[in-house]
């Protein structure tokens, strides 16, 4: 059996290199072979001999010596050993080797490659009999180019003609399609003469089978439909799954299920802590019977024993300076905070009442909604949200029916919801098309009351101060909105972080109908909010520090002057060294009684800093050591925009302190620059950080 098939591989037309040649070729075969051979026979190696004793080590183990190369941290070239060492072993004993064909062979060969790749990983093959197949995680997992390997296998396997779909929600050109990446193992495993390969498709010459590519968006529209027209789709790779969307989703799974053994495989890195993908099958609502045809692979690049040495140092590199990035990137978990965001993950989760709707808790109710907007990237939604007033004062989020509609679905959605609530009104954008969707609505119910709103800032602008209401405990969502909450994470002071193209039609909504039962406006020159939950209490900090420096400044303004106490401290993040404040409290008083009233604050400080101090009194410190600051004079709104990112990264935290924190909450939490009032402790707070930071001082 053995020399039969080294006859078959070592024949001109075989593309195949024989043992010896990958030997030869192979400095660290040599050197592997050597050494586990050695142990093996008790005696020295030559190359004489080693085809020998190799082929007397695969009859004693046959795949142990690939696991063997691998513990020696040998991993180039192992799939080239993956392929002679199983081909050897290709045909059962006993049996004869005339009724095999070289695509029988070739195809063994491919199917003992994935084999060998999930062993390796310690993971599950992908079962065939499943009929949604999820392999997540991070950079380097090696999903796509298994599931490449799977999918050239599925199409010469099958018997009978048939269609194979390759596909991911936008899809821009052939060439951002995996098309490029299944030809590569095409060429690898030496199956071109199999295959008639096109520009646009891959044809299996001997069953028929078409592997075609496409945008799943626009093969969903109802201008194209080409997907559900796809004809005996028995097997779908959507490659970066995470951005696929409900309509795509709806519409490929009827596709695939008219043929009875149909499968379809999604790969990705989830990113986001929601994603229509993950939903669809892993939340709590989803029924036993698409469970039990689920399989779920979580692979990442400490699992794929074939990434290069490099690879492996750069992941961990990340690991050691920036956990956060290698945690979503690397280790495919689901990004939870987002730098610059208004809301975080854990910030979410507190809004949740969890509590069942009462039309007679409310004193108003109102459907917010924001129209869908086109995008040639995207299949936006229309966002209607159901917000009600409690008698307290307080809103709560009480329903969420946004999603994908035709222009008359839209508005019998909406009329709908607004009847079932008994709302008093719809408040709804008048920046795109307002007259149209007024009149779209207004066609479905002429008694519907509307209010237009016009959007005169920034997304994140118009939601900052919904962000400060919901922290100070003002919003509240009476459930989970998954997708809504997804939204929120992801909306950054660098702009929305979700796909191309995509808007947050339900977030919209819900900040209008904030807005709408709390009275507020959007301005054109609101630029700067600041919101309580990035100031921590120093409580909450889950890392060691160590307090370098205590502090205490004085600013005079007037007849007020301020007086700010704090330690300057520092955390670590992987080899990155942080700066911090602590502010340990903040006092107003007049000016001639200021130093007399906090002179027992500074019995431990290492420094006295004064601004402007000209008019205040500090002999009763009794102390010289004071440095008088002159510092450059900026407008409010600018220091306001300079520390921004200071207070925003969280680098502020709080002594644990009532009265501190009802300071920062009314002085701080509140500003709005269109407001133009005095705000002595906002303007000393963050003249301080202007000055700690960057701010150029000059001493008297």
């Amino acid at each position: 059996m053995i020399e039969k098939f080294k006859d078959y591989i070592n024949k001109k037309q075989s593309k195949y290199p024989t043992f010896e040649e990958l030997y030869l070729q192979n400095s660290w075969v040599k050197q592997s072979v050597h050494r586990i051979l050695k142990d093996e026979a008790g005696k020295e190696i030559n190359e004489k001999t080693l085809t020998f004793w190799y082929m007397k080590l695969k009859e004693k183990q046959r795949k142990g010596i690939l696991e063997k190369l691998y513990t020696n941290k040998s991993v180039q070239g192992l799939i080239f050993l993956a392929k002679y060492c199983h081909g050897i072993g290709i045909e059962k004993d006993g049996e004869e080797s005339g009724g095999a064909t070289e695509l029988d062979y070739k195809l063994e060969i491919l199917r003992h490659d994935i084999e060998l790749f999930f062993k390796l990983a310690r993971k599950e093959n992908i079962d065939p009999t499943k009929k949604f197949v999820h392999l997540e995680g991070g950079r380097a997992g090696g999903k796509s180019e298994q599931v490449a390997r799977y999918v050239i296998l599925k199409a010469l396997e099958r018997r009978t003609a048939g269609s194979l779909l390759c596909g991911r929600e936008i899809q821009k050109s052939i060439d951002t399609s995996v098309k490029p990446l299944l030809e590569r193992i095409i060429k690898l495993y030496h199956l071109e003469k199999y295959f008639n390969i096109t520009k646009q498709e891959i044809l299996s010459k001997h069953n028929n089978v078409r592997i075609i590519f496409m945008g799943l968006k626009e093969a969903s529209s109802d201008a194209s439909d080409t997907l559900k027209s796809t004809d005996l789709l028995f097997l779908a790779w959507v490659e970066e799954a995470q951005s696929i969307s409900e309509l795509s989703l709806e519409k490929l799974i009827p596709t695939a299920a008219r043929v009875e053994d149909y499968q379809i495989i999604f790969t990705y890195n989830r990113h986001r802590q929601n994603t229509i993908i993950y939903d669809y099958f892993f939340n709590e609502n989803v029924t036993r019977e698409r469970h039990i045809l689920t399989q779920h692979i979580n692979i990442n690049y400490y699992d794929n024993k074939f990434n290069s040495p490099e690879l492996i140092s750069l992941a961990e590199l990340d690991k050691a300076t920036n956990l956060k990035k290698w945690k979503y990137i690397w280790n495919g978990e689901p990004q939870t905070e987002f730098d610059g965001a208004l809301w975080t993950y854990e910030e979410i989760k507190d809004l949740n009442l969890n509590l069942a709707y009462d039309k007679d808790n409310y004193v108003r109710k109102i459907v917010a909604t924001d129209p869908a907007t086109s995008s040639k990237d995207f299949n936006n939604e229309y966002g209607i949200t159901v917000l009600g007033l409690t008698h307290e004062g307080y809103v709560h989020l009480i329903a969420d029916v946004s999603g994908h509609y035709t222009a008359s679905e839209y508005a019998k959605v909406l009329v709908k919801t607004y009847f079932n609530y008994e709302c008093e009104a719809v408040v709804y954008e008048e920046n795109q098309g307002g007259d149209h969707v007024a009149n779209t609505i207004l066609s479905e119910s002429k008694s519907v009351r509307l209010i237009a709103v016009r959007a005169t800032q920034s997304k994140y602008l118009r939601a900052l101060p919904v962000a400060n209401l919901c922290s100070q405990g003002k919003v509240y969502f009476l459930k989970s909105f998954p997708t809504l909450e997804n939204q929120m994470l992801l909306l950054t002071i660098q702009g929305y972080q979700g796909e191309q193209g995509e808007s947050p039609d339900r977030l919209d909504s819900f900040v209008w109908g904030v807005y709408e039962l709390l009275g507020l406006k959007d301005a054109n020159s609101i630029d700067v909010y600041f919101k309580r939950a990035w100031f921590k209490c120093i409580d909450d900090i889950d890392t060691e520090y160590n307090i370098t420096n205590k502090i205490a400044y004085y600013s005079y303004k007037g007849s007020k002057s301020v007086f700010v106490l704090f330690d300057y401290f520092y955390t670590r993040d992987g080899l990155k060294q942080l700066q911090h404040f602590l502010i340990k409290d903040i006092k107003v008083y007049d000016t001639n009684d200021i130093a007399e009233k906090t002179k027992d604050y500074i019995n431990d400080v290492n420094s006295i800093i004064a601004f402007d101090n000209e008019n205040i009194d500090f002999r009763s410190l009794n102390t010289n050591n004071i440095d008088r600051i002159e510092i450059e004079k900026l407008k409010l709104i600018d220091y306001a925009a300079y520390s921004m990112p200071y207070i925003q990264n969280k680098l502020i935290y709080l002594a644990k302190n009532q009265e501190l924190e009802r300071t920062i909450i009314d002085n701080v939490c509140q500003y709005i620059p269109e407001e133009v009032k005095e705000n002595i402790v906002l303007e000393t707070l963050l003249e301080l950080i202007y000055y700690e930071n960057e701010g150029e001082a000059l001493k008297n």
